[in-house]
């Protein structure tokens, strides 16, 4: 007589092969994802996208290029009578998004009716974009360029001037930009 609640119940060597199975299944699945997360965590290979670092990375945003934004202008402050550039420079990197920079930038001034500067500069003004501070507290979010607002004395803005702008980045790269400015 079989009783109705008595199963057959596994050999230990089921139990066992059902377990290590179990297990190795299990195993197998983490190392596909831990796998899987650490290479979308690697550096673009060379070649890809991007421009060499100074110290050998290859990282995509590195400024590529660079221009005056179109609300680059001169005013005239009326409180002091001093002329100001509102230099507006904004940098793209290699997929032509805006990006912020580190490196040595450089604005000019120059005297001229040409598009191109020529002769000495009336002026020069350098920032150092490796300074965190100066860098954040240049850079305007709403716009996503770096304004610079520099002042000239009003006896030595010509009529028409040219502002040129050099920039070389912490990757070695050099940009430069020009805009044409009337008073």
């Amino acid at each position: 007589m079989v009783l109705p609640w008595a199963v057959d119940a596994p050999s230990l060597a089921d139990t066992l092969h059902r377990v290590i199975l179990g297990t190795m299944r299990w195993l197998g699945f983490m190392i596909v994802c831990l796998t899987a997360a650490l290479m979308a965590g690697c550096p673009p290979k060379a070649g890809q996208n991007g421009a060499q670092g100074a110290n050998g990375a290859n990282w995509p945003f590195w400024p590529t290029r660079m221009r005056f934004h179109p609300l680059t202008r001169l005013v005239k402050n009326e409180t002091t009578g001093q002329w100001v550039v509102e230099a507006r420079i904004e940098f793209f990197d290699s997929e032509g998004a805006n990006t912020k920079a580190a490196g040595q930038l450089a604005i000019q001034l120059f005297a001229g009716a040409d598009s191109k500067p020529a002769g000495d500069p009336i002026q020069v003004w350098n920032q150092d974009l490796h300074d965190l501070e100066l860098n954040h507290r240049q850079y305007d979010d709403m716009f996503h360029t770096y304004l610079f607002r520099l002042e000239v004395d009003p006896a030595k803005v010509p009529e028409q001037i040219v502002l040129q702008a050099l920039f070389v980045s912490d990757n070695g790269v050099d940009l430069d930009a020009t805009l044409k400015l009337r008073r």
